[in-house]
């Protein structure tokens, strides 16, 4: 059935949404300096199949959206179950381009995140402390049900 994101634009100044792949804004600060001379890697939305991807398709992140019992209320969070970067491709900030959108997308829908994906939880987020603050800590809110 359709993912309770699809009918979210990825920014507030595109229009209507077009099912598929949504390119995410330019201006979302995910071009980086160390990419090959082709430039920045443009980084889709691809809400049909749950995951972010380069417009190859051969770079992505896959996500699920889990309905989880948090502060004695239901909480959709996003979670970043594996990021994968073909051989050829890797060494270029592909991956952190990838994890920078999904931020991002969770970010500009108050989405929480949990970090499944091995190269998230320690590589990502320990190199980008900023993004810590989005990780949804289950031992946290258990705690809160005392």
């Amino acid at each position: 059935g359709p993912g309770l994101l699809e009918v979210c634009p990825i920014t507030a100044s595109m229009r209507a949404f077009d099912p598929g792949v949504e390119p995410l804004s330019s201006s979302s600060g995910l071009s980086t300096a160390r990419m090959a001379s082709s430039g920045a890697v443009e980084i889709l939305w691809n809400s049909s199949r749950n995951r972010f991807q380069t417009k190859d398709g051969l770079a992505y992140l896959q996500y699920q959206l889990k309905s989880v019992d948090a502060e004695r209320h239901n909480e959709v969070v996003m979670d970043l179950v594996h990021t994968y970067v073909p051989p050829s491709k890797r060494g270029l900030g592909i991956a952190a381009q990838l994890c920078k959108a999904a931020m991002l997308h969770a970010k500009d829908r108050d989405l929480r995140v949990i970090p499944t994906c091995s190269y998230v939880s320690d590589t990502f987020l320990p190199q980008n402390p900023t993004w810590q603050n989005m990780v949804f800590s289950e031992s946290t809110e258990a705690t809160l049900e005392c």
